[in-house]
């Protein structure tokens, strides 16, 4: 069986001393691991617009208001369904710089994003 689903097995059973001989049904259901690593949103509280994700450059760039201190920011990030995200959503990072994070995937195959906070210019 490939991918996730469910198969039915029938087997012969021969007769012992405490069963009869006869058919006996096995359902087996089956279920990979999601591979899926993504950053699917990913806001601030001072952001002027929305988060541009980019899943094929795994970066995330996004803008806050002019005058933010972007040393102490917390992000709310959502991952793919059943995938982690380190550092955790709501731990506060200094985004002076890039900050990196990596998603791991239920399979357990880590992907490496890149997160840019800019600062818009005063108005």
């Amino acid at each position: 069986i490939a991918g996730v689903g469910t198969a039915t097995i029938t087997a012969t059973q021969a007769a012992t001393a405490t069963h009869e001989a006869g058919e006996v049904s096995y359902t087996l259901n089956v279920s990979l691991a999601s591979t899926a690593n993504d950053i699917v949103n990913f806001t601030l509280a001072e952001q002027t617009g929305s988060a541009t994700i980019n899943a094929d450059d795994h970066t995330v760039a996004i803008e806050v208001a002019y005058g933010t201190d972007v040393t102490n920011l917390t992000p709310t990030i959502t991952v793919s369904p059943d995938a982690t995200i380190n550092p955790a959503s709501g731990a506060a990072q200094n985004f002076t710089d890039p900050v990196t994070y990596t998603v791991t995937a239920q399979n357990a195959t880590e992907q490496v994003w890149t997160v840019t906070v800019t600062v818009a210019v005063e108005q």
